[in-house]
């Protein structure tokens, strides 16, 4: 095993859950999860997480600041994601503040503790949008809201913290070929389709080819990737 450090939040299900299997075959890789356990094994540390308790990120890195320290190079992706749909006018509080709270404020305490722990190493941090929440829809105001946060925290970091080797990109996404897109009743999946530009669904490959790409491409910075087939285009 390598000195790379994965740290990926949201690894309980979806991509999320993918990728940090993906990238343990070769690395050390910290997943964090919240309802839906991942499994300890070779090189993946499975951690339970609540993202809207700050105390616990705080508690996260505690526990993990020897591991952090100790690597050589790190990168962060921050898949953890709530989305709860729904028209604008019966939009409520408690939705609010969970959809804020996962989606922009996790995001936000995991970069500020995790920086310190990053300067002058080889570091990358991917913050997962989507083309879906970045373009809006019906239904979705608080979703897209949150995910169009992500561009502003992405190029703060940038801003600050670039000269000190921290780069940070946003990769937004389309629908992939997983489990979750397999849960989709057929006229769902055939309607996503007819809205993409490909007519395709993606591959998980082409999500682990555009992770490494981000990280290895050290002048790749303050950029927002689209991996959709095109449908944040229509």
């Amino acid at each position: 095993m390598n000195s790379n450090l994965y740290i990926i939040t949201g690894a309980g299900t979806g991509l999320g859950r993918e990728c940090a299997n993906y990238f343990s075959k070769n690395c050390l890789v910290i997943g964090t999860f919240n309802k839906n356990k991942l499994k300890n094994k070779k090189n993946l540390l499975s951690q339970k997480l609540n993202l809207e308790k700050k105390e616990e990120i705080d508690q996260f890195f505690i526990n993990n600041k020897k591991r952090i320290i100790n690597a050589k190079k790190i990168t962060l992706i921050c898949f953890a994601t709530y989305k709860k749909d729904g028209l604008l006018v019966n939009i409520n509080k408690k939705d609010m503040h969970k959809t804020f709270n996962i989606n922009v404020f996790s995001n936000f305490y995991f970069c500020a503790k995790l920086i310190p722990l990053l300067l002058n190493k080889k570091s990358s941090i991917i913050l997962i949008s989507s083309s879906l929440g970045t373009k809006g829809d019906t239904g979705i105001s608080l979703y897209s809201s949150s995910k169009h946060s992500l561009k502003g925290l992405m190029q703060s970091i940038v801003s600050e913290y670039s000269s000190l080797g921290v780069r940070c990109n946003v990769l937004s996404l389309g629908f992939f070929k997983s489990p979750l897109w397999n849960a989709l009743s057929e006229n769902k999946r055939k309607q996503i389709l007819l809205k993409s530009p490909s007519g395709k669904v993606g591959k998980i490959n082409n999500l682990f080819k555009a992770i490494k790409f981000i990280e290895s491409a050290e002048y790749y910075n303050g950029s927002i990737m689209d991996l959709d087939g095109g449908f944040g285009l229509i």
